[in-house]
């Protein structure tokens, strides 16, 4: 999974602020567990399913994952 941030730059963020009326990016807190529960909640699940036991790779990691 990739995560992009590229609304969060400052170049981005100044031409919002001069050309969209939005909030600020400081104004709404991105990684609140309290704005983003479902997020939370399931990332927990995946890394208790992730850690209960060793994997030897990515690979079996990855298929492990896949099969739950």
């Amino acid at each position: 999974m990739y995560v992009f941030l590229t609304h969060t730059a400052n170049i981005v963020q100044e031409w919002m602020g001069s050309n969209i009326n939005l909030w600020s990016k400081d104004l709404w807190p991105s990684q609140s567990q309290d704005l983003n529960p479902l997020d939370y909640s399931i990332w927990w699940q995946i890394e208790q399913k992730a850690c209960k036991v060793q994997h030897q790779n990515i690979d079996a990691l990855k298929t492990s994952l896949n099969q739950q």
